[in-house]
């Protein structure tokens, strides 16, 4: 499951899990409160922001700037390299 959200979106889910404030865009009550309901579906955990599924573990909300990044970690590092397609183990 992906779960799709403009950039500032993370921006503004992230300070208001982290202040309880709204950002400055947000300032009639009907912002508010649809912002109030958007933040419960997500947490911050170690800084990253992920969103809750009513069951199974959290999903890492991933940022545009960091998928190049994961990427690279699962195919070509070390730790998670390709092992091409005739391995199986």
């Amino acid at each position: 499951m992906t779960v799709k959200m403009k950039a500032n979106q993370y921006q503004v889910i992230k300070y208001y899990i982290l202040s309880f404030e709204y950002s400055k865009g947000i300032k009639t009550v009907g912002k508010k409160l649809k912002c109030q309901q958007k933040v419960k579906k997500f947490i911050l955990l170690e800084g990253q922001l992920f969103h809750e599924e009513k069951k199974g573990q959290p999903i890492l909300v991933v940022q545009k700037h960091q998928v190049v990044t994961i990427l690279y970690m699962v195919h070509d590092h070390l730790i998670g390299k390709h092992r091409g397609s005739g391995s199986m183990s």
